[in-house]
């Protein structure tokens, strides 16, 4: 048995690509060993990575299609003070397992791909250097924390990582990478704002002609 976080589950499924011709990013990664659980999904652009610990039976590693998780998020449990676990079983079919979760079984293929190697994403060092990023990537982060029970004002520390990714952290066991947005799609240097320090340019003068 492998247990995963319902909320961690919810945070991290925010980064999981939902078309994607990689059709191992639709869904999230599940790694686990029989002292932690730990959860990661990505699109390409930005990536979570959070980290349980657990009493799992046995080590596993795998990818749950993003529609499996779909459906576990979306099951009503019967109290919502009590925070049920989600159990993963292996079956006698070693194509299947079963995820047990409140009173619900659900049985489901895991993707039948690799999914890319995670840690070669994690910057050894922050540089510091200032960059721009993609509004929508840092609200899942926002988000995130949010489903992490940071509560609605939520933040997170960011570290700039130049045209690297930069470092998000939600807490001590979460944290996301962020991808800059390509330096050839801001405006170069102060002269691209030029515009917004004048006034607007008046209408040309229509001239009449005489008859």
């Amino acid at each position: 048995m492998i247990t995963i976080n319902k909320a961690a589950l919810k945070a991290v499924s925010r980064f999981a690509a939902k078309s994607d011709i990689r059709y191992y990013l639709v869904g999230v990664y599940v790694e686990a060993n029989e002292t932690e659980t730990r959860l990661v999904a990505t699109d390409g652009h930005a990536m979570l990575v959070h980290r349980m610990p657990a009493e799992n039976t046995r080590s596993w590693s795998g990818i749950l299609p993003l529609d499996t998780v779909a459906a576990i998020l979306k099951h009503k449990t019967a109290s919502k003070k009590v925070d049920f676990p989600i159990e993963l079983h292996a079956t006698a079919n070693e194509h299947e397992h079963r995820i047990d979760y409140a009173g619900q079984a659900l049985i489901f293929k895991p993707v039948d791909g690799k999914f890319p190697d995670y840690r070669r994403v994690i910057p050894q060092k922050i540089t510091g250097e200032p960059a721009c990023y993609q509004p929508e990537y840092l609200q899942r982060v926002k988000d995130a924390a949010v489903d992490l029970g940071n509560g609605k004002t939520a933040g997170f520390g960011m570290g700039y990582n130049g045209n690297s990714g930069a470092v998000c952290r939600i807490n001590d066991d979460c944290l996301a990478i962020v991808m800059p947005l390509r330096q050839d799609m801001l405006p170069a240097g102060p002269a691209g704002f030029d515009w917004a320090r004048e006034p607007a340019a008046p209408a040309p003068v229509k001239l009449q002609s005489v008859a």
